[in-house]
């Protein structure tokens, strides 16, 4: 059977768990066989852990460790690097066939193009606007009037 406090068992031997609850699990480990078992068991795995020296690596040791992580660092990057690369190369790509594309099709003449660019050229019909007919007029009966 286990016991709903064995949870708490660790913050408690941590000493991480707020006063409340920590007076309250002491309580319960008065009367719980279970839970006091279990927080010798921690205490006991402490004590072992704490009895043995600390190793400490040597220079060389050291020295592999840093030359190890520094290959995998740049082993990540010159992945990275690769990947951002062909990223770059399908983009361009792309963009140099849709550009190719926009090429062979029919471009259309732009709008001011077919302006003419006197009034002679300039077709009076019933197309046009009467105010447009107006100016025509009016521009053509001037130019008329400036003609020796």
């Amino acid at each position: 059977m286990t016991c709903s406090w064995n949870s708490q068992l660790n913050a408690y031997h941590d000493g991480e768990l707020p006063i409340e609850q920590r007076q309250a699990l002491e309580q319960h480990l008065a009367s719980c066989p279970e839970c006091s078992a279990q927080l010798a068991e921690l205490r006991s795995l402490s004590a072992l852990f704490a009895a043995e020296p600390v190793m400490k690596l040597s220079q060389i040791g050291v020295h592999r460790l840093h030359q190890r992580l520094q290959a995998v660092t740049e082993q990540g990057i010159v992945r990275l690097a690769g990947v951002l690369s062909g990223i770059a190369a399908a983009i361009v790509l792309v963009g140099s066939f849709w550009l190719a594309r926009v090429h062979e099709s029919p471009v259309a003449a732009p709008p001011w193009v077919n302006i003419p660019m006197n009034v002679d050229e300039v077709a009076m019909n019933d197309s046009a606007t009467p105010v447009a007919q107006y100016y025509l007029a009016d521009a053509s009966q001037q130019r008329s009037d400036e003609q020796p």
